[in-house]
């Protein structure tokens, strides 16, 4: 009777732990989701009571996601998405709210973007002569990994996609070599010449990471090597200075991100995958 009872006893005991352990993972799923409803939820907010619109709330739940899942969600220093919110004023872009609160803006109404409609698709169209967006508020240093999802005009002029703000150098930009061929260049603490921008659009990301740096085009290594260190005081999308003119982005910008770290390659790839998706690139 009592190594019965004491039979009973352990099986109460196995029952109860097991019972506790399925709990806590539902809890577990459950604050997952909560998060990212959460997140985009304040987001949502945020813009709308600026009177902004939030263009596509899917995507934008989407994002958050898969970077929660892979764990880079806290690392992201600054996003915006043309998918995501955007307020207008008499056909112009007015702001765009970046993910965390340091939302793109213009100085001057003759000097800002437009946005274009793609099927199902927005962007952020920078016309190459004056057009920019910017935030003198970002910081970032090396190491981090760059996003830019663009696609430029075809014309002889150089381009820059993004540049500091400040006194820091720090410019990507698409130029013209000796052949007529574009080239990516990346000015920090040193020149970094880069072929493999493709006609049509392209998902730009960049590792800055010393003498492990690496470039990607649409998933595709197109640069492995040293970039010279840097560092972002204060951010520009659309204009910049090559060889001390300033120049501007002809074309559409889609989406522009910085992570403070640089990723994992499976993340890397769920990350340039999703945006492939979104911009249904082969």
């Amino acid at each position: 009777m009592k190594l019965l009872s004491i039979n009973i006893f352990f099986f109460l005991l196995l029952s109860l732990t097991l019972n506790n352990s399925l709990n806590g993972q539902n809890l577990t799923s459950h604050n997952g989701d909560g998060k990212i409803l959460s997140e985009t939820n304040q987001y949502v907010k945020r813009v709308n009571v600026d009177e902004g619109k939030v263009l596509n709330k899917n995507l934008l739940n989407s994002f958050i996601q898969l970077a929660l899942k892979d764990k880079w969600y806290g690392e992201i220093k600054f996003w915006t998405s043309a998918q995501w919110g955007i307020k207008e004023s008499e056909g112009y872009v007015a702001k765009q709210y970046e993910l965390n609160g340091d939302d793109f803006t213009t100085e001057g109404f003759d000097k800002r973007p437009k946005k274009v409609t793609e099927d199902n698709i927005f962007g952020v169209k920078y016309d190459g002569s004056n057009d920019y967006s910017n935030n003198a508020d970002i910081t970032a240093q090396h190491p981090m990994s760059l996003l830019v999802v663009f696609k430029e005009n075809e014309t002889k002029n150089n381009k820059v996609l993004i540049d500091s703000k400040g006194n820091k150098k720090h410019t990507v930009s698409i130029e013209k070599n000796k052949d007529g061929i574009n080239e990516l260049v990346i000015r920090t603490a040193g020149e970094v010449y880069i072929k493999g921008i493709k006609s049509g659009l392209n998902i730009l990301y960049i590792e800055f990471n010393a003498k492990n740096s690496r470039v990607f085009t649409n998933g595709e290594l197109a640069y492995s090597g040293v970039i010279g260190t840097g560092e972002i005081d204060g951010l520009v999308i659309g204009r910049g200075i090559i060889k001390n003119n300033t120049v501007n982005f002809d074309g559409v910008i889609y989406e522009t991100g910085i992570i403070n770290n640089t990723l994992s390659d499976d993340a890397r790839i769920n990350l340039t995958n999703l945006m492939k998706q979104v911009y249904q690139v082969q």
